[in-house]
């Protein structure tokens, strides 16, 4: 799908391997740091498995590690400028505030 840079990602209520997806989903909304303009920007989640597949990627990404990306364990490397940072750290704060909140579902 081409969505002008805003790469979506579905998960369907039947996935095989819980474990498997949350590990792509973590290497897809990271990966260089979330730099990529390939990288995941959206995660739509069926009804059904959200609470699970959230709760998942929240334990995963704790787990995340930042720092140097030249040592083998930093998981997520320095943002490129001060301003892409804020501009990060706005939409972390966000997506907190909507976890903890909620959001408003809309049917289209």
């Amino acid at each position: 799908m081409e969505l002008g840079g805003n790469a979506p990602c579905i998960v369907e209520d039947l996935i095989p391997d819980l474990e498997g997806t949350i590990a792509r989903l973590v290497h897809g909304g990271f990966y260089q740091s979330g730099q990529s303009c390939i990288h995941m920007q959206r995660l739509y989640v069926r009804g059904g498995l959200y609470k699970e597949v959230k709760d998942a990627l929240i334990a995963a990404v704790k787990k995340l590690k930042g720092g140097d990306p030249r040592q083998d364990n930093t998981s997520i490397g320095p943002m490129i400028s001060e301003s892409l940072a804020a501009t990060v750290e706005k939409s972390v704060n966000e997506a907190v505030k909507a976890l903890l909140v909620g959001v408003i579902s809309r049917k289209l």
